[in-house]
């Protein structure tokens, strides 16, 4: 037997070579070999076109637009065929419709242009009449113990479907009784871990001319039904993509497009075990797709709602099945990325969207692809690469100049570089293109940017070169390395440096107190400490750097601080560094540890001073991949953790000449037993700055 698609391949090339009544013959047999498929009948009324079979070309259009009336160019095709046949009322009547529909089809434009005035026959009204009805929608759900929610996905969509079909995959609540009461469909689908195996199934039955696939913690907006209906009415495309937006926790939303409305058709299926595409399977069949204002609301990914269904363990061994099954296939490492993400394990996260870029064939923009990259970026900003988000940044605007998210991401990387101007540009763009804002967080975010970028005043310093300037700062006077750290930076700008930091730790200590202050950088906190405890008090400056060393010996010089002992060492618990337990102190009152980086490392070479002396400690804790190993370490030790979180205001920001969305982020621990009002308790290991400020925003 002859195969369909050699048939196809037949007809191509007696068309290309002019062999007309070859190809019209070739066409025939492939519409008696595929019935259902328009594209034969196309073939067909082209060819016969060309021949000059005009009847004949009727004839095979009408039969292609039967069986795909939303597609322009078979009815173009009837059109033509009664202009050919002289029927030009007829043909009339046809264009004066598609003019109607699709007031931006020039084609039919012109041919009403061409065509005089006349009285169409029965049978066009019939075909125009085709054109008009209303088509019929069928909404197709998957669930399984969806008893919580389904219930208002279900009413979401009262008065707008014609027909609701629910795959049900084992569900052991109520979850059918309560779709069941709402008069739906029930397919009962054994599960295979296949999720496009269960959409399909319910597409098997469904008999909508369009398809709407929507989830139990789904809901259509109120507003978007009305327009979902005119929108398939009108639609010559084969799909419409809607816009999801997404509740997350702490009120954060996040929006983002998919195609979840398209025609019923049998070579449109879902593909994928999880996170199932139909994107491909209508590619294949030749539909396009266009845009809609309808939305979707979606609250699945709560950390309440992912905890109690289990989704992210399920969904991690789904997705390495598919990696194991199609290791090139860019997309499955991308969807896994999004998982770690979703679990904050963000080094795995990094490593799989790497993995995925390397993967995307060269000038590839696959449809996930703004969102890899966006989600890349974050990442990389959050964990501190600057440089490197810099460079994708770049290589992502390339593809999507308008994007405000990638604009945002980028201008976050230039600010804690310090590169203001170019800072201030990026958050600009933010706000020229804030219609297309992703993430609706950023817009507010990035104007504060602009505004504050725009008031910043340098303080003008006592003396500057081109590698140092000596300072007056809140807390003294300060040499500081014009080409350093964003601790010479700020006070060089601002005049102060940490001080919700000072405020909060000062008054906790005690005259003739000892003080050890790990990463003391320039002094800022070390002179500050050292006035706090008195002059028979201590304080222990540790910095493992030689310039930021020799810096803070000549700042404790230049303010007078004489109970202060500045040791050129790094900390940590190895044997070639200075380990705190070996230092053999009495008594401690403070350990501050003003790195993240090694944290973990100078906690575990303390724990005997740490037992002995039951110091306070605050650490620095601003890096979402190092968070599970600093609060393992003071969990070790007995400790309970608080967050200080001291974001920048509009206020001050403008001083600082930044706007931050990372907080300074620091843990204060005390013994077990010891509480802190006003600061967030920090929650198990999994813990970051990120959960407690949401945690601290309700």
């Amino acid at each position: 037997m002859v195969e369909p698609k050699h048939t196809f391949a037949a007809i191509e090339t007696a068309f290309a070579a002019g062999r007309f009544s070859e190809a019209e013959a070739l066409a025939t047999l492939a519409a008696e070999l595929c019935p259902d498929d328009a594209r034969a009948y196309a073939y067909a009324a082209i060819s016969a076109l060309r021949g000059k079979g005009f009847s004949r070309a009727l004839v095979a259009a009408i039969a292609a637009a039967e069986r795909e009336p939303w597609l322009l160019r078979h009815w173009h095709l009837v059109g033509s065929a009664l202009c050919a046949l002289g029927r030009t009322a007829d043909a009339r009547a046809i264009y004066d419709r598609l003019c109607t529909l699709h007031p931006n089809d020039a084609r039919a434009r012109a041919a009403v242009a061409d065509l005089k005035r006349g009285h169409p026959s029965q049978q066009t009204r019939a075909w125009v009449a085709q054109l008009r009805a209303k088509p019929k929608l069928s909404a197709c759900l998957i669930v399984k113990n969806e008893e919580a929610r389904v219930g208002r996905c279900l009413q979401s969509l009262v008065g707008v479907c014609d027909e609701v079909v629910v795959a049900d995959t084992g569900s052991t609540d109520a979850t059918k009784e309560i779709v069941l009461s709402h008069g739906v469909r029930v397919v009962d689908t054994p599960w295979v871990d296949d999720f496009s195996a269960a959409r399909n199934a319910a597409l098997d039955v469904a008999t909508g001319d369009w398809i709407l696939t929507i989830d139990a913690d789904e809901q259509l907006t109120k507003e978007s039904g009305a327009l979902l209906l005119q929108t398939i009415a009108q639609a010559t495309a084969g799909a419409v993509s809607v816009e999801l937006d997404e509740h997350l926790d702490g009120g954060r939303r996040y929006k983002e497009r998919m195609i979840r409305v398209f025609r019923r058709h049998p070579l449109v299926r879902y593909e994928g075990r999880i996170h199932e595409q139909i994107t491909p399977s209508l590619a294949r069949a030749g539909f396009l797709a266009i845009e809609s204002a309808v939305v979707i609301s979606h609250d699945g990914y709560t950390s309440e709602i992912l905890h109690e269904t289990g989704k992210l363990a399920r969904n991690e061994c789904m997705l390495a099945a598919e990696i194991a099954a199609t290791p090139d296939d860019p997309y499955w490492r991308y969807q896994l990325g999004k998982n770690h993400m979703m679990q904050r394990s963000y080094a795995d996260a990094i490593a799989c969207f790497d993995a995925a870029v390397a993967r995307l064939a060269v000038d590839a923009r696959p449809p996930y692809l703004l969102d890899l990259q966006c989600c890349l970026l974050r990442l990389l900003v959050a964990t501190r690469e600057h440089e490197r988000a810099l460079q994708l940044g770049k290589e992502a605007l390339e593809a999507h100049p308008t994007s405000p998210d990638l604009h945002f991401f980028v201008g976050q990387a230039l600010l804690e570089l310090d590169r203001r101007d170019e800072a201030r540009a990026a958050m600009q763009r933010v706000c020229d293109h804030q219609g297309a804002c992703r993430d609706p967080e950023i817009l507010p975010l990035a104007k504060e940017a602009v505004v504050a970028l725009a008031s910043v005043v340098s303080r003008r310093a006592l003396f500057a070169n081109e590698h140092v300037a000596l300072v007056v700062t809140r807390r003294g006077t300060f040499l500081v390395d014009r080409a350093g750290t964003s601790v010479s930076r700020t006070l060089e700008a601002n005049g102060e440096f940490a001080e919700a930091e000072l405020e909060a730790l000062l008054p906790l200590l005690a005259p003739d107190s000892l003080v050890v202050d790990v990463g003391a950088s320039l002094g800022v906190h070390a002179v500050a400490f050292a006035r706090a405890v008195g002059p028979h008090g201590r304080v222990l400056a540790i910095e493992r750097g030689t310039l930021p060393h020799r810096l803070l010996c000549a700042n404790l010089a230049l303010n007078g601080v004489h109970n202060v002992d500045a040791v050129l060492a790094a900390a940590g618990d190895a044997t070639d560094v200075v380990r705190l337990d070996a230092l053999e102190l009495a008594q401690c009152r403070l350990v501050r540890i003003g790195l993240t980086e090694g944290a973990a490392a100078v906690l575990r070479g303390s724990r005997t001073l740490i037992r002995t002396t039951a110091p306070l400690l605050f650490v620095r804790n601003d890096s979402l991949v190092r968070s599970r190993e600093i609060l393992t370490a003071i969990a070790e030790l007995g400790y309970r953790a608080y967050w200080h979180l001291s974001p920048a205001t509009a206020r001050e920001a403008s001083r600082a000449g930044s706007v931050r969305r990372q907080p300074a982020a620091n843990l204060l621990a005390v013994p077990s037993g010891v509480t802190i009002e006003g600061l967030i308790e920090a929650q198990g290991m999994s813990d970051d700055w990120e959960q407690a400020l949401r945690r601290g925003a309700k």
